[in-house]
């Protein structure tokens, strides 16, 4: 990758039961593996000296471990891969070997020669926010999502929950159309709902479809 007008492109893949490669070990190295579990992903760590946290990890069969260097093969079969151990020369040829086979790589540190890069993630269920700068300025998108943290509350996320549910109901129970649940969730929405629930109200998507039938209703 060229960093040359550098632009990414924003996607969000779906890991389950897809293989990613740690090379190396450390606190920057144990969020990522948390991150990439969490979404479902398999994780190998190749490294001389792992830390605790990762060897635990490995007896509890959360994960791969190699307690080795670095080799040539070991991103057979990976999607993902994360150079970060310390070594450029090491983080060099882990680059050099997903080149040739195809495989996404991120070197730490380095976004001009990293295929793709992490951003900062404000995670609140289903709900998810990435903010980024392409590596130009990480501490802004830190400071960024420290806002968004803090605008987006917990309650996000059960109220992005229960409007999915709501259209899951619909359609797969009710038989609605996609197009026909739209304003029924948007019912719910101008209902004030996310205030409820922030205020700590208990609310289930029958009740709410039930809600919307009701003043959807004619009056005589």
């Amino acid at each position: 990758m060229s960093d040359k007008g550098f632009q990414p492109y924003a996607v969000m893949l779906d890991l389950s039961g897809r293989l990613a490669v740690i090379v190396g070990s450390g606190a920057k190295s144990l969020r990522i593996v948390r991150t990439l579990l969490a979404h479902g992903a398999e994780v190998l760590i190749v490294a001389p000296d792992p830390i605790d946290e990762l060897i635990e990890m490995e007896k509890a069969g959360e994960l791969a471990l190699e307690t080795r260097p670095y080799r040539r093969g070991d991103l057979d079969g990976a999607l993902l891969a994360f150079a970060m151990s310390g070594s450029m020369r090491i983080d060099d040829a882990v680059a050099q070997e997903a080149r040739e086979c195809g495989v996404l790589v991120n070197v730490q540190g380095d976004a001009a020669v990293s295929d793709f890069i992490v951003p900062s993630l404000v995670s609140r269920g289903a709900l998810q926010i990435a903010v980024s700068t392409g590596g130009a300025a990480p501490q802004i998108a830190r400071e960024v999502r420290r806002g968004i943290a803090a605008t987006y509350g917990p309650e996000w996320a059960t109220y992005t929950a229960l409007l999915s549910e709501m259209r899951v109901i619909a359609m797969e129970r009710q038989g609605m159309s996609a197009a026909a649940t739209a304003p029924m969730i948007e019912h719910a929405m101008a209902s004030g709902l996310l205030r409820r629930l922030a205020d700590g109200e208990v609310l289930s998507a029958a009740q709410l479809i039930a809600d919307a039938v009701r003043d959807s209703a004619p009056t005589a």
